[in-house]
């Protein structure tokens, strides 16, 4: 959902509201400025708010964004209307909640392996949603330059009829997550606090790791030691004797 926007917010800027390539980069600036702020607060409340409820929240953002694309009048100012796109940042702190997710939901020799499947899995939606959204816009401004044949292929008005349908697609996407959020994910519990737990756990598993190989080392030397006492005594009877 959050690619399909990134592609349909930069066509929208550039094809619909007639932005140049650097003006269109200034434009998502605020964008970069808000998904680093809200990761640092995600950081700072991944030991207080359950998991589930801060994804809910990101996915929340990434069904508001392409909502406000659908609606959007083209003819309003950045401030008032394009700039809104920028509450999509809100799927950063899902994304990095549900890999820290995933990954303590195995255990720690797995965790790197099911990190992984988890990027694969976020690659392979992104390309199937950038290829069905894409295929709607494409059907629908073929449709609406059909029914308009006075108006250019790549006029503005018949690549906003497409982004428009593309941007209902992504809200969809955005909502069928959110649900799968809701049923899939309820009782989690706290992130933050696996985190600790696990990291707790393998310090102990090391001090206990530590403390055999000490006393394991305490008992070799009491054996030798005592290897050492048998082989002198007999030694030292033999010169008393003689």
């Amino acid at each position: 959902s959050f690619n399909c926007l990134s592609y349909f917010v930069t066509l929208f800027y550039q094809q619909v509201r007639g932005d140049s390539p650097v003006k269109t980069a200034l434009e998502t600036v605020p964008f970069t400025i808000l998904s680093f702020a809200l990761n640092i607060v995600a950081g700072a409340l991944l030991g207080i708010v359950r998991g589930d409820v801060i994804i809910g929240l990101g996915l929340l953002g990434t069904m508001a964004a392409p909502l406000i694309l659908a609606l959007i009048d083209e003819r309003a100012s950045y401030w008032r209307m394009a700039f809104w796109f920028c509450t999509a940042a809100l799927t950063d702190i899902a994304y990095t909640v549900g890999n820290l997710q995933i990954s303590l939901t195995f255990d720690p020799s797995s965790q790197g392996l099911a990190g992984g499947i988890f990027n694969v899995a976020t690659r392979l939606g992104t390309s199937v949603g950038l290829a069905l959204s894409s295929s709607v816009a494409n059907a629908v401004s073929a449709s609406y330059q059909k029914n308009h044949p006075e108006v250019a292929v790549n006029s503005a008005p018949v690549v906003l009829a497409g982004i428009r349908a593309g941007a209902w697609v992504t809200f969809a996407l955005g909502a069928v997550a959110f649900v799968l959020c809701v049923l899939g994910l309820r009782g989690v519990g706290i992130t933050g606090r696996k985190v600790q737990q696990d990291s707790h756990s393998a310090m102990s598993a090391s001090s206990d790791a530590e403390a055999g190989e000490a006393e394991t080392s305490g008992k070799i030397s009491n054996v030798d030691q005592a290897n050492i006492t048998t082989e002198t005594l007999p030694a030292l009877t033999g010169e008393a004797k003689a």
